[in-house]
């Protein structure tokens, strides 16, 4: 019989409650997004690129929170409110859009790289609570 030590781990829940068991830690990227530069003449096209992104992206989040919602429940629902929170983010929005044009990359770079720095900072915050 094997002895498992006890992690006990923190972190921001997506459903209220205690679960004993094995978590799945995703440490490492899954995928890598190209820093694809642009020129000077790309980038408001790029701007629009990221706008319409989000418009679709959280139109889709909305109709699988509204799915789920019927499906399994209002509370199992309540989880894509948070992603709706993120894709709405005034703060993260701007810092895209003023990234694109300073640094002149991709729009998915810049977002990935956004989110990352807002990840980072949320760790931080959550182990000195």
């Amino acid at each position: 019989m094997s002895k498992e030590k006890e992690i006990i781990l923190k972190g921001i829940p997506a459903a209220p409650g205690i679960v004993t068991g094995k978590a799945l830690l995703l440490d490492r990227e899954q995928y890598v997004i190209p820093k694809r530069p642009l020129k000077d003449d790309q980038i408001a096209n790029e701007i629009r690129h990221f706008k319409d992104a989000l418009i679709q992206t959280k139109q889709e989040v909305m109709e699988i929170k509204k799915r789920i919602s019927e499906e399994l429940s209002a509370e199992h629902g309540q989880i894509f409110s948070a992603h709706l929170l993120v894709i709405e983010d005034s703060m993260l929005i701007e810092e895209v859009i003023s990234r694109i044009k300073k640094d002149k990359l991709s729009a998915e770079y810049i977002f990935q790289d956004v989110l990352k720095k807002y990840i980072r900072y949320s760790r931080r915050w959550m182990m000195n609570t």
